[in-house]
């Protein structure tokens, strides 16, 4: 046994060369408060307390090899919610978050028909559900094991979403708004990312052809103009930080209205929410 300090030492040294300050003591938080039933307040007011952590050398190597610690604790926080995640879905982020936010600000509390395309953990529509309980919404993703774990975490939460297998590029259901954080990056781009991510989360859910970077976004706008018979669709979409002004210009092409361009925290372009009205 060792005080939660001496772990937490331990634990940053280790860390702190893989991932910088911040980001080693967010892991560091996150991996101990699972794993030894704490709030990050106890972590601090226990640090002297003598504790077992039997999971702790098993937790490090794994670490150690860049898997990413929501993977090894198999949960991540999104909103007030803890998502079960595998390296079959995309880890969520802060940034998604905010896409919810924004989606349900713009949107009021009425019925509506809403897909998520390309659902992953289920987290964009789990977390619109939360906000809007009216809202009908389906989780759409090619993976059948995103589904599955989607549909667990709609059921841990107790929240009514349909997930189906589908592939977005090829159809969509009708609905009157379609919400997506699709793959945006650029293969060339794999090169300078961080390899926890470029070795363990899923590549389908990430990369784009170079020759392509918008072919989610097209094809969803294509589809949701051709299945909305008149009556006018809604798109809120996460994009690439580099892309905001391709953005603009493809909703202009496809003859889109209402087109808002929004930063996210870091105040980098990020989302674009836009309508087509038939």
């Amino acid at each position: 046994m060792k005080t939660i300090l001496e772990f937490r030492v331990a634990a940053l040294k280790m860390l702190e060369p893989m991932y910088g300050d911040r980001e080693a003591r967010a892991i560091v938080k996150m991996w101990f408060c699972s794993r030894l039933e704490l709030s990050s307040i106890d972590l601090v007011v226990l640090e002297q307390d003598r504790v077992e952590f039997p999971s702790f050398v098993t937790d490090s190597t794994r670490l150690q090899a860049h898997e990413p610690i929501q993977y090894i604790l198999g949960t991540a926080p999104f909103m007030d919610l803890e998502l079960r995640v595998n390296p079959s879905t995309l880890i969520p982020r802060p940034e998604t978050e905010e896409l919810v936010h924004y989606v349900a600000e713009r949107h009021g509390p009425e019925p509506k028909r809403v897909l998520d395309a390309g659902t992953g953990s289920g987290c964009i529509a789990l977390g619109l559900k939360s906000l809007r309980p009216r809202w009908e919404i389906t989780g759409l993703d090619i993976s059948e094991t995103c589904i599955r774990t989607a549909q667990q975490n709609a059921t841990t939460h107790g929240l009514q979403v349909s997930f189906e297998r589908a592939d977005v590029l090829q159809g969509l259901p009708k609905a009157d708004l379609i919400v997506s954080n699709p793959p945006y990056i650029p293969a060339s781009e794999r090169v300078d990312m961080d390899v926890h991510v470029t070795e363990q989360e899923p590549h389908r859910a990430l990369f784009v052809p170079d020759h392509d970077p918008l072919l989610f976004y097209r094809t969803l706008v294509e589809q949701g103009k051709n299945q909305c018979q008149g009556n006018g669709v809604d798109f809120a979409f996460e994009i690439h930080e580099n892309f905001g002004d391709q953005m603009l210009e493809m909703c202009a092409q496809l003859q889109l209205k209402e087109v808002n361009l929004k930063v996210d925290f870091q105040n980098k372009p990020r989302f674009i929410f836009a309508r087509y009205d038939g």
